[in-house]
């Protein structure tokens, strides 16, 4: 081979590697923006749920005044315990949707290192071929 060739190759195998690397690029902003959105929906329905805990405490509190119970003793335990799963619930499904969230991140990272050692892959391979063809006699 001449070193016109090797330089083709060379070429050749940098713009097949330069679009393998555009494509992990794509993927790993693909599964930034999944996380970015799993986060997002978790925190609303983690409000979501706080607010269903605060309706439902409401409407207990009404029950309990309606019915001329003073919210004392078993009553307010009630209340205090409702508000904790409330909490625990919201807290919870954040947790959950970080831990989701933390999958796409991982992916994404993995779609950049691909891409990253692709590149050196393919430098150090066209530096093999030039060394070769440097060496022969």
């Amino acid at each position: 081979m001449c070193g016109t060739e090797v330089a083709i190759m060379a070429v050749g195998t940098m713009i097949s590697s330069y679009a393998a690397v555009q494509q992990n690029k794509a993927m790993a902003s693909q599964y930034d923006r999944q996380a970015e959105s799993v986060r997002q929906r978790a925190a609303v329905e983690s409000e979501r749920l706080r607010r269903k805990a605060q309706k439902e405490l409401a409407r207990q509190r009404v029950r309990y005044a309606t019915s001329g119970v003073q919210l004392s003793g078993s009553p307010t335990e009630v209340q205090v315990n409702l508000a904790k799963e409330g909490e625990l619930d919201a807290r919870l499904n954040n947790w959950d949707g970080n831990q989701r969230a933390g999958q796409f991140n991982l992916s994404a990272y993995k779609e950049r290192a691909a891409g990253t050692n692709l590149l050196l892959n393919s430098a150090v391979k066209i530096g093999q071929e030039s060394a070769a063809e440097l060496l022969k006699p």
